[in-house]
């Protein structure tokens, strides 16, 4: 069982690439921009090749639908 320590080291590490992450992104034109995030949400098995939520997150339509 990992330890707090580890734990917490983990979750710092995830948080500062996420900034990162973000900065590149802002850092790009907006069409790059998204792109970019499609290509990532493509690699991470949230959205299919035609620009659909995969199984697992196809009450994510729904959810984004309603807020707009």
């Amino acid at each position: 069982m990992p330890t707090i320590e580890q734990v917490e080291y983990e979750r710092v590490a995830y948080v500062k690439g996420m900034e990162e992450y973000l900065q590149r992104l802002n850092s790009m034109s907006e069409s790059e921009a998204i792109e970019r995030s499609r290509i990532s949400l493509k690699e991470a098995g949230i959205l299919q090749e035609d620009g659909e939520f995969t199984e697992r997150y196809r009450y994510s339509r729904v959810y984004t639908m309603q807020k707009e």
